[in-house]
């Protein structure tokens, strides 16, 4: 039978601090959506903030499972395992947010990490934990730990610091592989602002035949308000519209677009 804790006391906090590495499980809502683990290394990416906060230094990735989950539910279990000396498994389960690093929180907690490499760095990980539980491990293997990988490092330092930037990063993390938001975390009307510069800059790598007009920008709004329509983020679906609004101002439909758009916003503010 496995050990409830009430928090991390300096017992746990020094065993958890031996560990080289840890899991991440998050998942969508819905029943239908992919539940994610995430296995975490690198020495000085993990802190223990408090009895009952912890929070993990987050890089970039092939993907935004963890960020996309986070932001959708908050739900998550972080998972610590002993390779070395006596068999044990602590999982730290609870609610966990997205810090960006413009957010004024990401320079403060960023100080609670030993690892100084900001290059590449995605976010931080912020779990407020609501159950603290141990479980046997006997059935986990013995390892010896040899080092940490440096690949990632040595990859992410070739890459430009606009690698690295926020519409850039749309492409690789800007969702789930469900579809569910990710990154950019943008503000709504900096979202509909980048969508737009995002088609505007499809015609300047294009042949001069090409050209991106306004009815393509409009038809890109329309698939983003769907999009966040079926995410459950009518702000940001209003943005869209709004969007689409001010493109098409003379269209016969605007002045029941706006109507609708002015009475959904009173209803969400």
């Amino acid at each position: 039978m496995g050990k409830l804790y009430e928090e991390i006391d300096d017992r746990l906090r020094k065993w958890i601090g031996r560990q080289q590495m840890f899991f991440v499980g998050t998942a969508p809502r819905g029943d239908d959506g992919h539940v994610n683990v995430s296995p975490k290394g690198m020495a000085g990416t993990f802190a223990i903030l408090g009895p009952q906060r912890v929070a993990y230094l987050d890089y970039f990735g092939s993907g935004a499972e963890t960020i996309a989950h986070l932001r959708e539910n908050g739900r998550i279990v972080v998972m610590f395992c002993a390779f070395e000396g006596p068999p044990k498994i602590i999982r730290l389960h609870g609610r966990g947010r997205v810090v960006l690093p413009e957010h004024a929180e990401f320079t403060v907690l960023r100080h609670e990490f030993g690892k100084e490499r900001t290059h590449g760095q995605r976010s931080i990980i912020v779990v407020d934990v609501e159950r603290i539980a141990d479980s046997c491990g006997y059935s986990v293997p013995r390892m010896d730990f040899v080092a940490d990988r440096d690949i990632l490092d040595l990859h992410q330092v070739k890459r430009p610091a606009e690698y690295y930037e926020r519409d850039a990063a749309l492409h690789r993390n800007g969702e789930s592989i469900d579809r569910l938001p990710a990154l950019p975390g943008l503000d709504p009307f900096e979202a509909g602002q980048t969508l737009e510069r995002n088609w505007r800059s499809l015609k300047a790598d294009m042949p001069s035949w090409f050209s991106v007009s306004t009815d393509e920008i409009v038809a890109g709004c329309w698939t983003e308000s769907e999009r966040c329509r079926a995410a459950n983020r009518p702000d940001e679906e209003l943005v869209f519209i709004q969007r689409i609004l001010a493109l098409r101002p003379d269209d016969p439909l605007a002045p029941i677009v706006k109507t609708w758009t002015e009475t959904k916003l009173t209803t969400l503010h």
